[in-house]
């Protein structure tokens, strides 16, 4: 059945080592650094800061464009399951070197929404933010459904599930 939630599109992700989030993960505007993030939020430094971001041997992500505003709830359904959604921190983070200084790529860079869905260092699934913010990437995390609807046109990341056209 068609889901009125997304527009479909795919990505590769290659094999990457361990990293600490934190190590990554942290403002750095500078001319050398790997990826210019803007700023790091409260919650993403809280819940993943000290995460071991495991050996990635590699992924095909689904990427999916919303068409609609949408609950993670709603999200979850269109994707076949709050487990179908899951993805890993290490594949935002590649991601995000793919586009360090903001230029075009698969992860918006027009300040709408790039969504993944992540479990952090207690083992609970977050909703993890990234979006260009003038000269960097600001990244967050947020709780499920925690009143937030996603909007129209931000693309949700996951690797279980590939929506219905």
């Amino acid at each position: 059945m068609p889901s009125d939630v997304f527009l479909p599109v795919g990505a590769v992700v290659p094999a990457m080592e361990s990293f600490l989030a934190e190590d990554r993960f942290k403002r750095d505007l500078s001319d050398n650094a790997p990826v210019k993030i803007r700023e790091v939020g409260a919650n993403f430094q809280k819940w993943f800061g000290k995460l071991i971001v495991s050996v990635h041997k590699g992924s095909k992500l689904k990427l999916s464009t919303l068409a609609r505003n949408a609950s993670d709830t709603e999200i979850f359904t269109a994707l076949g399951g709050e487990d179908k959604a899951e993805t890993v921190l290490s594949e935002a983070w590649w991601l995000m070197t793919q586009q360090g200084r903001g230029q075009s790529g698969l992860l918006l860079n027009d300040g709408k929404a790039n969504i993944f869905y992540a479990f952090d260092v207690n083992g609970v699934l977050r909703a993890l933010y990234v979006f260009w913010f003038g000269s960097g990437w600001f990244v967050n995390a947020f709780e499920i459904d925690a009143g937030t609807r996603w909007s129209e046109d931000g693309r949700v990341f996951s690797r279980n599930s590939i929506p219905a056209a």
